[in-house]
């Protein structure tokens, strides 16, 4: 039971340091503007490449649209996206509310995390 509790926490730790505090701080802190997209990929998980401005600078990102935006099928290049992004560190954005976004990466990381250490276990029986 340790063994497992500890491989939870670590996956925990580790999936959560790639997206999770990113998409924390822009739905705690972020601020909206307007982009435009540069390409849509819906072939490689629906994600389309955008780009923003932020305080006279040019940003990009690349992602899967979520609300308010358009479904990518209705995206074409140049189209005008909401994308949110981190004051602190305007590199960091989410195309769309980051709400629903925090809330599935959190889902999926803890999902994975608690899963896991299982199916390994059950695998080495």
């Amino acid at each position: 039971m340790v063994a497992w509790l500890l491989a939870v926490v670590a996956l925990l730790l580790i999936l959560g340091s790639f997206k999770w505090r990113s998409y924390y701080e822009i739905a705690a802190h972020g601020a909206q503007v307007t982009g435009r997209i540069s390409s849509t990929s819906p072939d490689i998980h629906g994600t389309a490449s955008y780009y923003y401005g932020v305080m006279g600078r040019k940003f990009q990102g690349i992602m899967q649209p979520w609300p308010p935006n358009q479904p990518l099928e209705s995206l074409s290049n140049g189209a005008e996206i909401v994308v949110f992004y981190d004051p602190e560190r305007p590199w960091e954005s989410v195309l769309g509310n980051p709400g629903p976004i925090l809330r599935n990466e959190t889902i999926s990381i803890v999902l994975a995390s608690t899963l896991l250490p299982g199916f390994i276990e059950i695998g080495r029986a």
